[in-house]
C-alpha cells in the first residue's frame, strides 16, 4: 500500500493526472489521508470526472468543518466553488461561495475585534519589551 500511495504522489508531483488517479482510486477514500483525498479529487477533476471530484472536496469541506478546520474547510469550499464556476455552474458555485463566506465570518467573530488571528496584544509587546 505504502508504495502505491508513493507512487501516485510522485505521479502528482509530475503532473500525470491519469495515473495519480488510477494509483489512488485504488484504496477506499477512508484509508487516504485528506492530502491524498484532495490529490484523487484534483487528479479526477483534471481527467474529466468533475462530480467525483466534487463529491471528494464536498467530503473534505464537511470533515473539516466537523473538526472545526474551519481555514482549511473553506479552502475546499473556495475549491468547489471555482471548479464549479469553470464548468457553468454558476448556482452551485455561488452556493458554495455563501456558505464558505458564512463560515469564514462565523470563525471570525469568535476572536476579538479588529485582531488577526497571529496578532500580538500591544500591551503585551510592550511589556515584553520593557515597557518602552
Amino acid at each position: 500500500m505504502r508504495r502505491a500511495i508513493d507512487d501516485a504522489r510522485a505521479a502528482f508531483d509530475r503532473n500525470d493526472w491519469g495515473e495519480t488517479h488510477r494509483l489512488l482510486s485504488e484504496f477506499p477514500v477512508d484509508d487516504l489521508s485528506a492530502e491524498d483525498v484532495d490529490r484523487l479529487a484534483t487528479a479526477s477533476y483534471l481527467t474529466g470526472r468533475d462530480e467525483t471530484a466534487f463529491e471528494l472536496w464536498t467530503r473534505l469541506h464537511r470533515d473539516c468543518a466537523r473538526t472545526s478546520q474551519i481555514e482549511l474547510a473553506a479552502r475546499f469550499g473556495l475549491r468547489l466553488a471555482q471548479t464549479m464556476g469553470f464548468k457553468g455552474d454558476i448556482a452551485r458555485s455561488a452556493g458554495w461561495v455563501e456558505r464558505t463566506a458564512k463560515q469564514l465570518d462565523l470563525e471570525s467573530t469568535l476572536r476579538p475585534r479588529g485582531r488577526p488571528r497571529n496578532a500580538v496584544d500591544p500591551e503585551e509587546a510592550e511589556e515584553a519589551e520593557g515597557g518602552r
